[in-house]
């Protein structure tokens, strides 16, 4: 399944309020019975290559606060940067990013429904979509590729 979250600014989903629903929405997903940590993938848990201070651990990509332009920009190229991610976490044009659940077993029905439930407080716009099992290339087939 994928949560898809559209940005609606022309900053894309390159806004500290985008970040924070982010956040927001994975942990809320994590916290579903029946799900794992390891079933929700986004910009919030998947790991940067920023190590943390005094640690061998890295940082996840939305662990640093990022709230001015300056610190967004950077943040920006550096996602460009690793590839991984464009096209799976974040649309080729910046103004999407996906919240990715992979569900264990295989009652994915009840599972869609429980993420269903979670996930509307948040969509509050059409820049907030939800998906069933769908390919990262088709969640992003209306973003631009430039």
């Amino acid at each position: 399944m994928v949560v898809l979250i559209r940005g609606s600014e022309p900053e894309g989903i390159f806004r500290p309020e985008t970040f924070e629903l982010v956040r927001r929405l994975t942990d809320t997903l994590i916290a579903l019975p029946g799900l794992r940590p390891q079933d929700v993938t986004s910009l919030a848990n998947e790991y940067h290559y920023h190590h943390r201070k005094s640690s061998l651990d890295f940082q996840t990509l939305l662990e640093r606060e990022r709230t001015t332009p300056e610190e967004i920009a950077v943040f920006r190229r550096e996602l460009a940067s690793i590839q991984l991610y464009t096209g799976t976490l974040v649309s080729s044009d910046g103004m999407g990013t996906a919240i990715y659940v992979a569900p264990p077993g295989d009652d994915h029905g009840a599972l869609y429904a429980k993420v269903r439930r979670a996930i509307e407080p948040f969509d509050d716009g059409p820049e907030n979509g939800f998906g069933s099992p769908i390919s990262p290339r088709r969640a992003f087939a209306g973003a631009s590729t430039t």
